[in-house]
């Protein structure tokens, strides 16, 4: 269901530098000023002050980088719902767009390390979110003890980097595979596995166990309650925070397909009467994004307000089918398949749905038109209800088969179609 991948070399012409020249006697309007500084992409933020304001004033917002591009530190205006948009607090709607990055990537070597520079290029290229995939096996190797550490060291400074640059932040409580306890899997402590039995069997057992809240899992929900309270309380009243990803692919475990009507109610009720009052004990304002099970048909209303969902996107690429994507063979299917999950989510439920993981190895047969096809789907689907259909490439990187750069930074030709279908904040 993860399959996580990239290509060639393309070349990327960032726009040309532009001067700033202000014009003496225009002055601007709050509005457009607050627009400037709290929603918009620096680029715009610079031509729309540019004309308006005299050049004193201007040299006190904007400091001219070397890079061709405007660097500024300013607060990023706080996302919230507002029924299946996404609006920032002028009321502005926001499309997000941008990568799922990884804060540590202990248990997965694939897994590219961020730095810095890697936030600026994202943002250059027009991107303003990005999803950071947390393992909870990275931060509580011990029930009840939380390495500082570990946040110090990844997870804070990713995010001060983000704030620095402008571009928000989705926390995103990964799994998949259920732990790195069964070789090759993300998100549980090994603390919360190991009394089960290390093959898929126990693997289902201990997932199984977990959402019904029986022996073992029922202390292991409440610690995982206990974590997302600590997340949120940690990083509460930075605007910078926009979404927190509460629990990756539910059924994301050994036979979970076969679980999933099973554990449809338990799900929900994690989410609506644990997770959510737990952080909004600490954190009232950032938005809670729910991942359904793989049949919409159970799916039922979130009752927390401020409450958005995410789904993940890897139907119809090569690594799904063993065959090569072509448009007339492919797109009605997704059409079919997602059609779904927005008439649920953005028509029933009333508000947006993200799509937090879209990806394949851009290499193979069709892959680079199954990109572009799927975010025009995303886009078909969702615009009926006023949803800008969301996304995040899977993952960032450099190199690998799946990453939009290659080893020596340069852009692949999939950055391209991405930008196409980017809406600037």
């Amino acid at each position: 269901m993860t399959g996580r991948f990239g290509t060639t070399k393309a070349e990327y012409q960032p726009p040309p530098k532009q001067r700033i020249e202000g014009r003496k006697g225009h002055e601007i309007d709050r509005r457009q000023f607050l627009q400037a500084m709290a929603g918009v992409g620096l680029v715009t933020a610079a031509t729309l002050l540019t004309r308006q304001l005299s050049l004193p004033v201007l040299s006190q917002v904007f400091a001219q980088s070397t890079s061709q591009t405007l660097q500024v530190r300013r607060r990023l205006s706080k996302l919230h719902v507002e029924g299946a948009r996404i609006v920032d607090s002028l009321g502005t709607e926001i499309k997000l767009s941008g990568f799922n990055v990884h804060a540590k990537g202990s248990s997965d070597p694939a897994a590219w390390q961020p730095h810095e520079d890697d936030i600026k290029w994202i943002k250059e290229r027009g991107f303003n979110c990005i999803r950071i995939v947390v393992d909870w096996s990275d931060f509580e190797l011990v029930q009840g003890v939380y390495d500082e550490a570990f946040f110090a060291n990844y997870l804070d400074p990713l995010v001060s980097w983000c704030e620095k640059y402008g571009v928000y932040v989705m926390i995103d409580m990964h799994q998949w595979n259920w732990s790195p306890y069964w070789g090759g899997g993300d998100g549980f402590p090994t603390w919360a596995c190991n009394m089960y039995r290390q093959d898929d069997s126990g693997m289902e057992e201990c997932a199984v166990d977990f959402w019904k809240g029986v022996g073992q899992g029922a202390v292991t929900k409440e610690k995982l309650v206990d974590a997302w309270r600590y997340i949120a309380a940690r990083y509460s009243g930075r605007s910078v925070i926009a979404f927190y990803d509460l629990f990756n692919e539910p059924e994301g475990f050994a036979n979970g397909d076969a679980h999933v009507d099973e554990i449809g109610p338990y799900v929900m009720d994690l989410y609506n009467n644990k997770l959510v009052p737990a952080i909004r004990s600490v954190d009232s304002d950032t938005i809670c994004l729910y991942f359904p099970i793989s049949n919409p048909d159970t799916m039922s209303r979130q009752t927390q307000p401020n409450v958005a969902w995410c789904k993940n996107w890897y139907h119809y690429s090569y690594e799904d089918t063993g065959v090569e994507y072509t448009t007339d063979r492919y797109r009605a299917k997704l059409i079919t398949d997602f059609k779904p999950y927005y008439d649920r989510v953005c028509g029933e439920f009333g508000v947006p749905l993200l799509q937090t993981e879209i990806g394949c190895d851009f290499t193979l047969p069709g892959n680079l038109l199954w990109v572009d096809d799927s975010l025009k789907c995303m886009s078909d689907l969702a615009s009926p209800y006023g949803d800008k259909g969301h996304f995040f490439w899977w993952r960032y990187g450099k190199g690998r088969e799946w990453a939009p750069r290659n080893e020596d930074g340069s852009d692949r030709p999939v950055v391209q179609i991405l930008q196409n279908h980017v809406s600037p904040i």
